[in-house]
């Protein structure tokens, strides 16, 4: 054989030829010298289209990988140096650069044009440049793994084109443009024809702008275009775009499916409503033949196939014939099978009797299910000839990896759905588990604590069926709550014994093992380091903690090892990355590597966060909101291995996370993990770190209402801080224990500690840390309702926060002068800040924020009379403020609703908010909010007739120490008769409290 050509080699400067550019949306193309021709279809032309959409330079192992994934390196890099070759000989080539170990092609093209119009927030200028899907009807026979990163590819621009669509519409239509943001919401829709909420958008917008005659047309061929689809109607929220539409009639019964050629299954089929629906409306496609079931071993592909099969039958003239080929391994064997399930006669050699299946099939009107495909892939082109054209008979093929044929359509089969129904029945999972169980143990009863193991069982194995129905066998031995603790610490019960189940399918571990032996040691080496990644992970993180290219990676997706579980999101099926994570324990150096790569992996995405400004850190935050267990995972490893300096770097952002998304609890779990490992660790980095992680504990504690712990972490900063002489570290810790102790009405310790901490950030010059302990000093002072002292506060910190460019902080800051126009009887001003700080804190996801916001208006709205409005407030801010842990903000949301319910004249529905009030502020020690619900209830005891009880609360308040001059105002005008100035009993309160709780 004679070697392959080398490619040319060529500099590595800036080559781009300005007569060159490509077309990649829509049907790709090249400009050359003026003249436009269509982009080939092969693989040279393909490896410069990836390199152009690379914009970069490639490793040459990662090229290698994304056309021969399966291949020894050093072929599949043989492989390379030819196209690379071929690659050179195109005219358009001029501006590819190859290197010994990375290429690059140096091009214009729109795709670059579309990024940089959204980088520049463009939106008019992206959309435009987005002309179709990415490079649309491309595909490269025997090409897989090219075509799963295309897939990937046209799925993440297509993701960023419709999210410039639906801000372009937003903005539009603020500016009443109703043919500009009609415009945008028609491109929406095109994008996908049964995106319901794109099409409810339009549908409102086409009634807003005047055209209700269009909308309704739109509105009856969208009704039409669902129920030929996918056999349903219009949700509630589209129809009610529009006058209410009567229902479209249901299906009509399928009629009786015909049985004789498919096996009967032993047990009743449950769920996959949705999947069936998808295999109807793709196998009806214009032009498709061929479907592929895609799938992990005992997911349910074949027994998804099957109930397809019984229920069409009937559609096709021969019915549905089912063949098994999980025995055979040739093409040959694939043909004699398929023809012995038709029941034909083949004659002659074997391009005869291709010839001949080829012509039945083209007249046969019959549903071939082709079950256990994948040890035949290599044969896969047979059957696409056998199926070429467009004739009658039709095929779904099971198999656990993609067949590569330009005419396969996939579907994606994952787990049955774990999660309940809408109307909150039982889980697909939890019904298959529980009737496997019933028929291992008939009598089996199932009450709540049944159902809630049965979901944790099915969520252990991610609705992976064949799990289900090993895991059901067990309940003769033991109940499921037993084997619902067994499973969440590995799948060694996952067998069985009966003679009727397939050998193959007896075991978990027999599944995977078989799995595991079919992949290169490259593939092996990929799953166990991506085992570590907790939950899935991006694209980039997948090949930064697998140390694969890309391409093994998307090769990993073709087989069904990998899952995509969004645009871009992957992780292995929980039962493989157990598999693989025990693999990866037998190999310490490995594991190592694959620990360390996740940590350095997450650590940089949090170190870019901290280089962010304030604003984009808050939106950067919540992008990260899937990845918290990866984040911690990763923060733990850098503790572990001592490097406690590059941890210092990322630990404001990380704690921030759980402020920013109110994880207090999960929050303080970490916190604690984490001083066991660097509390008592010497060295001023470790002590540094400690500090840090004190003041996390301490916040976390207080937003979760334990106030005693959380002055207890807040104090031991402080002392730690000053010990190792760090000003800026002693600031934020004294900040956190002011906070505290303003929390337990200690107003003059606050005071105290929050001077020192606002002199220590002034000599700093740290305007963003001055600025949150001024917001602080601020809040005290208002609580104090010290107004004026308050408000100037808070107006130095908008002006401070602006400087920095914190917009989250600047939010927080004109919510607080909300509350201080409102005090003042100024409702206009109060609502406009208000407003603000929400649209604010909306945009960047700060739930804390919302909530807060939220129970202002409650009272602003129900002092301007708008009660319900106001209601509804209340009752949201108190969702997310349970949502997110937030304890202390639901004793004042609860606090605000009571009053609300005594401002409608039902002081009788009061207790019902009030008591959960005074039990979490009594259990918080949180003694102002106490005393603030106090008086409150105490006016709603006297109108509801129980008036020695108001009088025992409010002379306890008017004898506390800590209660504040306007709260005693208060409770002196609900007992004129009272003393005003009694003496001193802070003792009387705790009773008093008591009483009214046992009361309850």
């Amino acid at each position: 054989m004679c070697p392959l050509p080398q490619p040319r080699s060529a500099p590595a400067v800036d080559s781009r030829v300005p007569d060159v550019r490509l077309t990649l949306f829509g049907s790709p193309a090249v400009v050359h010298a003026g003249v436009e021709s269509t982009l080939p279809v092969n693989a040279p032309a393909s490896l410069l289209a990836y390199l152009a959409l690379a914009e970069g330079w490639v490793p040459r192992t990662d090229l290698a990988y994304l056309y021969r994934p399966d291949e020894a390196e050093s072929q599949a890099l043989q492989y390379l140096r030819l196209q690379l070759h071929r690659a050179q000989q195109l005219p358009w080539a001029a501006g590819l650069q190859v290197e010994p170990h990375r290429v690059r092609f140096d091009v214009g093209h729109d795709v670059a044009t579309f990024r940089a119009a959204l980088a520049a927030d463009d939106l008019d200028a992206a959309v435009r440049s987005y002309r179709g899907p990415l490079l649309a009807g491309y595909a490269l026979r025997g090409r897989p793994t090219f075509d799963t990163w295309l897939e990937l590819e046209r799925l993440e621009l297509q993701s960023r084109y419709r999210g410039a669509l639906e801000r372009l519409a937003e903005a539009r239509l603020a500016e009443a443009a109703w043919t500009d943001a009609i415009d945008a919401l028609e491109r929406l829709v095109a994008i996908d024809d049964l995106d319901e909420r794109a099409m409810e958008h339009l549908l409102v917008t086409l009634v807003r702008s005047g055209r209700a005659t269009e909308a309704q047309r739109r509105f009856d061929a969208f009704s039409d275009l669902l129920e030929r689809e996918v056999g349903t109607t219009p949700t509630a929220a589209t129809r009610a775009a529009l006058e209410p539409q009567p229902a479209v009639g249901e299906q009509p019964p399928a009629p009786e499916p015909q049985r004789p050629m498919l096996p009967e299954p032993a047990t009743r089929f449950v769920g996959r409503a949705q999947e069936l629906a998808q295999l109807e409306a793709l196998i009806d496609a214009e032009g498709v033949r061929l479907v592929t079931i895609l799938g992990l071993g005992g997911i349910g592909k074949t027994r998804l196939a099957l109930e397809f099969a019984r229920r069409r039958a009937a559609r096709h003239g021969a019915g549905a014939v089912f063949v098994p080929l999980a025995a055979v391994r040739d093409g040959d064997g694939l043909l004699e099978r398929v023809a012995e399930a038709l029941g034909i006669e083949v004659e002659g050699g074997s391009e005869a009797a291709d010839r001949r299946l080829r012509e039945v099939l083209a007249e046969l009107d019959v549903l071939l299910v082709l079950d256990e495909f994948e040890p035949l892939a290599e044969h896969a082109a047979r059957l696409g000839a056998w199926l070429a054209g467009d004739g009658a008979a039709r095929a779904v093929v099971t198999s656990r990896r993609r067949l590569a044929l330009q005419s396969e359509v996939v579907l994606d089969l994952a787990g049955l759905r774990t999660d309940a129904d809408e109307t909150g029945g039982r889980s697909d999972a939890v019904t298959l588990l529980l009737g496997a169980a019933r028929r291992v143990e008939p009598r089996l009863q199932v009450g709540d604590g049944e159902l809630a193991a049965a979901a944790r069982i099915a969520s252990a194995v991610q609705g992976l069926p064949l799990a289900l129905e090993l895991a059901a066998t067990w309940v003769r031995a033991m109940p499921l709550a037993t084997v619902a603790d067994e499973l969440e610490t590995g799948y060694h019960l996952l067998e069985t014994d009966l003679m009727d189940v397939p050998e193959r399918h007896r075991s978990m571990r027999s599944v995977l093992e078989r799995t595991w032996a079919d992949l290169s040691t490259a593939k092996r080496a990929a799953l166990a380091r991506l085992s570590v990644l907790v939950g899935g992970g991006t694209l980039a993180a997948a090949a930064a903690v697998s140390g694969a290219p890309r391409a093994l990676l998307l090769s990993l997706l073709n087989q069904s090892l990998v899952q995509r579980l969004g645009p871009d999101r992957f992780a292995s099926h929980a039962l493989v990355a157990q598999y693989a994570a025990e693999a990866l324990a037998d190999d310490p150096e490995l594991e190592a590597a694959a620990l360390d790569a996740h940590a350095e992996h997450y650590t940089e995405r949090l170190a870019a966060v901290a280089e962010h400004p304030a604003t984009g850190a808050s939106e950067a935050l919540v992008a990260l909101g899937d990845d918290l267990a990866n984040l911690e995972r990763a923060w733990l490893r850098l503790l572990d291995t001592h490097a406690f300096e590059r941890a210092l770097q990322v630990a404001k952002p990380l704690f921030d996370h759980y402020d920013l998304l109110g994880h207090y609890r999960r929050g303080g779990e970490l916190c604690r993990a984490s001083l066991e490992r660097v509390g008592v660790v010497d060295g001023r980095f470790a002590q540094a770190l400690a500090t840090t992680v004190e003041v996390a504990a301490a916040t976390t504690a207080r937003e979760r209402g334990e106030l005693a712990e959380a002055r207890g972490f807040a104090a031991s900063a402080a002392e730690r801080a000053g010990r190792i002489g760090d000003d800026t570290l002693a600031g934020r810790a004294q900040r956190c224990l002011g906070d505290v102790l303003q929390l337990q009405g200690a107003f003059d310790e606050a005071d105290a500690v929050y001077e020192r901490a606002v002199a220590a950030f002034e000599a700093s010059g740290d305007e963003a840390e001055l600025a949150n302990v001024l917001n602080s000093l601020g809040s005290m002072e208002a609580m104090q309702e010290r107004f004026d002292a308050a408000e100037a506060r808070f107006l130095r910190c908008v002006t401070l926060f602006e400087r920095v460019g914190d917009e989250l902080s600047r939010a927080t800051a004109l919510n607080n002068l909300g509350y201080i126009a409102d005090a003042r009887g100024d409702a206009q001003e109060a609502a406009r800040r208000y407003e603000r700080s929400l649209e604010v804190y909306g945009r960047l996801a700060y739930p804390r924020g919302v909530s807060s916001v939220k129970n202002n208006l409650l009272v602003l709205y129900g002092t301007l009379g708008r009660l319900d409005e106001a209601e509804a407030m209340g009752r949201e801010s108190l969702a997310i403020k349970e949502a997110v842990g937030d304890t202390l903000g639901q004793i004042v949301t609860l606090k605000n609703l009571g009053d609300l319910q005594v401002r409608r004249g039902v002081p009788e529905r009061a207790d019902a908010h009030y008591l959960p009030a005074l039990r979490i502020a009594r259990d918080a020690a949180a003694l102002p909010r106490l005393l603030q619900v106090l008086v409150a209830y105490a006016g709603a005891l006297d109108a509801t007739g129980r008036c020695e009880l108001a009088t025992a609360v409010l002379d306890a308040v008017l004898r506390h120490p800590v209660t504040p001059p306007s709260l005693r105002d208060r409770a002196a005008a609900l007992r004129p008769d009272a003393d005003h100035e009694p003496p001193a009993d802070p003792e009387r309160l705790a009773p008093v409290v008591e009483r009214l709780l046992l009361a309850s």
